[in-house]
């Protein structure tokens, strides 16, 4: 998950570098992957607009461009984008601007017309990978304008990855939180608050949930006179920044509170709605739907879909439908906040062969208390940015509310478990800045109830956890293991094998390891006769993973192939492992193997490692291995 620093700091204050914070989120358990600089522009590129197209004399494909770029002159440009346009207004590399890409513009011939200048996509300005068309500017800006000024100033992106039992930290607001608990500030929580007007919501629309086990909540806010268009500058950029492609204001609405609370939302055109009315079912027999991505998708009875009085209008919590989307005629929208059961989201999304931000999420796990909050900040962001007038309420249909729980922590069995002694007060502060409200906190033991966004939460060797994360893992004292290792005296065959690995090592030969599995075609090629006795997978992992190995050799040699094929041409592997087969019984059995592959032998050296092997010279290099080896196993 990619995190625009400047979006985090509106929700925590901190003093530290990047690197810095990077180095305390990824020793508190939050990963990162890497930090990198958006924006800023590239010196030298301009807006530019668009005055004239004509058609490339010499290429179906290319257009002659007259641009403005606020010079002396107007410029000739060959482009081949799609979607330039006459009055469109487009990054312009001048005569001598140096790109990321590693190259300077100049002035030379595209199928013998002249370029002066080239206008550009995102991933030419390092921007993104975007390369489907010119990168489109807002017409306000004028020819000429530095492209630093209109990106704005240079974006920090830091890079995270987030383990499968944190759910809550796949959002800024999640990871404020850990930033506050680490650097003892407060988070910033944004204003989510609501004006509403006449009729309520329930005149406009009604909410049907057939199977709250698969839907916990569904909520439903509607909002009338919306006026589509695009987004402005800022929550395009962050979006950008943040991975998100920006569509028009209602839509990066509801992804851009995704990304900040964590709860994926979905907003519908209401008026295309059959009944402006939503009901959560499972499909009907031979029911399809046509999702956003444009294909057409057969849905099957386990999965959940979000329709109107009619037909499917989304794949509940994977993907919305094409008929239903908001486009810029959309004057009324439904706008769904809604809590989905992760194992059905996953075989959906599995079965569909469909990932999305929201999918993602829902698979992971989202908190039904964030349904409301998630609805209130989007209706709150669409009136500010598309003029909506909200109705009075919100349609909200759910199971059973999920309560907080408790759990007790023990300052001795830290103490223990830590080997660090902290004072009661001291770790009452750690829980409560993790939002753990504390019930009790005594020398004995601090109660603290765990709210519901935490179910990774659930016993107490997870609040010491949580303890240490913020103290931090590099403070607290290594202790050496007392514990001693001794070998089992009567496992002769492991011992056996350990004095081999030792006696091919030490002649120079590097072990290595294969999985217990592999292609059936590749056991093929070596002996199809023993097919009959293969042990074979019932659910294989992959294509390539179908058969338990009955034989080192075949994955020996393909590993030899691979190295020679990148310019290894000297190899000595050998591996020691089982092997499985099918006994007279049908049953599997297995058998311990050793193979050694040798390869161009050693001494050779430059282009010499390429000529053919004398025969008589790798015969007696194997049998030095085997008698070093038959000595070392008594044989």
């Amino acid at each position: 998950m990619k995190i625009p620093l400047s979006w985090l700091k509106e929700y925590v204050d901190f003093e530290d570098t990047v690197e810095g914070l990077a180095d305390k989120l990824t020793f508190s358990g939050v990963e990162v992957e890497g930090i990198e600089r958006l924006g800023g522009g590239v010196p030298g590129v301009v807006v530019a607009e668009v005055l004239a197209i004509e058609k490339h004399p010499n290429a179906d494909k290319l257009t002659l461009c007259k641009v403005n770029f606020g010079g002396p002159a107007e410029m000739t440009v060959v482009c081949g984008a799609p979607n330039v346009a006459v009055g469109g207004k487009y990054p312009f590399a001048p005569l001598g601007t140096a790109l990321p890409a590693g190259f300077t513009i100049e002035k030379r011939k595209v199928r013998g017309v002249f370029s002066e200048g080239m206008l550009c996509a995102e991933d030419e300005l390092g921007i993104s990978d975007d390369h489907a068309g010119l990168m489109a500017l807002d017409a306000k800006w004028a020819p000429g304008t530095a492209l630093s000024e209109v990106l704005g100033p240079p974006e920090t992106v830091v890079e995270v990855e987030i383990t499968p039992n944190r759910p809550d930290c796949l959002s800024l607001l999640g990871l404020a939180r850990e930033v506050a608990a680490l650097y003892g500030t407060k988070v910033k929580v944004p204003d989510a608050s609501l004006q509403e007007s006449h009729p309520a919501v329930e005149k406009a629309t009604s909410v049907v949930v057939e199977d709250l086990k698969d839907c916990p909540r569904y909520t439903a806010r509607v909002l009338q006179n919306v006026k589509v268009g695009p987004s402005p500058d800022w929550m395009k950029r962050r979006l950008e920044a943040a991975g998100i492609r920006a569509i028009n204001n209602v839509v990066d609405i509801t992804n851009y509170v995704m990304l900040e609370c964590g709860q994926p939302l979905h907003a519908f055109d209401q008026k295309l709605l059959a009944e402006g009315r939503i009901v959560v079912r499972h499909p009907k027999p031979g029911e399809k739907i046509l999702t956003l991505d444009g294909v057409e998708r057969a849905l099957e009875p386990q999965m959940l879909v979000i329709a109107d009085a009619v037909k499917p209008m989304a794949v509940a919590g994977v993907m919305g439908g094409e008929h239903s989307g908001i486009n810029e005629t959309t004057t009324d929208v439904l706008l769904e906040s809604a809590n989905f059961r992760p194992a059905s989201v996953r075989a959906t999304s599995k079965k569909l062969g469909m990932l999305s931000d929201a999918s993602y999420r829902f698979m992971r796990g989202v908190d039904a208390e964030l349904a409301e909050f998630g609805s209130r900040r989007a209706a709150k962001l669409t009136c500010e940015l598309a003029g909506a007038k909200l109705l009075l309420g919100v349609v909200d249909v759910r199971s059973e509310p999920k309560k907080p729980w408790k759990v007790v922590c023990r300052p001795a069995r830290l103490e223990a478990l830590l080997g660090i002694a902290a004072a009661p007060a001291e770790i009452a502060q750690v829980f409560a800045a993790l939002d753990l409200k504390v019930l009790k906190s005594g020398p004995d033991a601090i109660e603290v109830e765990v709210p519901t966004f935490r179910e990774d939460l659930t016993r107490e060797a997870d609040l010491i956890e949580e303890y240490a994360r913020i103290y931090g893992l590099k403070k607290l004292p290594p202790v050496r293991s007392m514990a001693t290792i001794v070998p089992d005296a009567d496992d002769k065959p492991a011992q056996a094998q350990a004095r081999l690995r030792d006696v091919l090592v030490g002649l120079g030969l590097q072990q290595i390891m294969h999985y217990s599995f592999l292609a059936e075609g590749l056991l093929d090629l070596f002996d199809q006769g023993n097919a009959p006795s293969r042990v074979k997978l019932a659910n294989p992992l992959t294509a390539d993973h179908t058969v338990m190995r009955d034989a080192l050799l075949p994955q020996m040699a393909e590993t030899i192939g691979l190295n020679f094929s990148r310019q290894v041409a000297e190899t000595a592997f050998f591996e020691t492992g089982r092997v499985f087969r099918l006994g007279p019984d049908g049953k599997p059995t297995e058998t311990d193997h050793v193979a050694v592959g040798l390869f161009g032998p050693a001494g050779r050296t430059g282009l010499d490692k390429f000529k053919p092997v004398d025969e008589l010279e790798m015969f007696l290099w194997i049998k030095g291995l085997w008698e070093q080896a038959s000595a070392a196993l008594n044989l």
